[in-house]
């Protein structure tokens, strides 16, 4: 995994403006992946690691995070380091699983970023999860009898979600909060794609502004501000007094 370019920053954040997040992960790794990688394919705990792997490279391994107190709503800023947020993945992930409970017998595989992006924003959170599960589960008998996703009880769809995330542990990575203020203790889901995207998004502007003023100072294009070592750029800015 190597780091993206200048070049490759604004290419990816013009991109992926106005697309979802499973998509803007899609444009991140395609970006630096030489090697053949069929991302959509990757489950989600593979597909963060990498970009785990790929902001560590491009901005460095440590994170800052801002959450607000759900009791008194003060705002609360935690430093870290990303290794903190990496958690040792199965010696294998699965492609087929089994759950039995309760006469039930479920096969069924882990998430991928191709089941996220067939998701409709436009259908309510149940209607989403039926699909997910529908897409995700191969077979479901009952007393040897198969029956469809839509007649699991909501008890066994919850084990299956826990089976599914402890089968592919770095899809969801939980973050433990203190609030100085109150005492108040919580955790809260560190979504890698939001947090790294937001991050390109800031860096992706702030360049652009920079292209801005020494194009208006030295009549130079973009590329060519681009490129220069971000030590050489900010020199200039400097000359021209920003």
């Amino acid at each position: 995994m190597r780091a993206l370019s200048t070049t490759e920053i604004l290419s990816v954040w013009e991109r992926g403006c106005g697309q979802p997040p499973v998509r803007r992960a899609f444009i991140l790794l395609e970006a630096v992946c030489d090697e053949v990688l069929e991302v959509p394919q990757l489950t989600i705990g593979r597909r963060d690691e990498l970009l785990m792997a790929l902001r560590e490279k491009t901005f460095g391994p440590r994170l800052n995070t801002l959450a607000t107190c759900p009791r008194c709503g003060d705002p609360l800023e935690t430093d870290l380091d990303i290794a903190a947020l990496r958690v040792v993945p199965p010696a294998e992930i699965k492609a087929e699983l089994l759950l039995r409970a309760d006469g039930h017998e479920l096969r069924f595989r882990p998430l991928t970023s191709a089941d996220l992006a067939g998701l409709s924003p436009a259908h309510d959170p149940a209607a989403n999860q039926l699909r997910l599960l529908t897409q995700c589960l191969l077979s479901a008998t009952r007393e040897g009898r198969e029956i469809p996703p839509s007649e699991l009880p909501p008890n066994l769809v919850s084990l299956l979600a826990e089976k599914m995330a402890q089968a592919d542990p770095q899809a969801e990575t939980l973050l433990a909060f203190r609030c100085p203020a109150c005492g108040h203790e919580w955790q809260g889901l560190f979504d890698i794609v939001s947090f790294f995207w937001a991050e390109i998004t800031a860096c992706a502007l702030r360049l652009l502004r920079e292209v801005h003023v020494l194009a208006a100072a030295y009549g130079w294009g973009e590329q060519e501000i681009v490129r220069l070592s971000p030590q050489r750029r900010n020199a200039y800015l400097e000359l021209v007094g920003v």
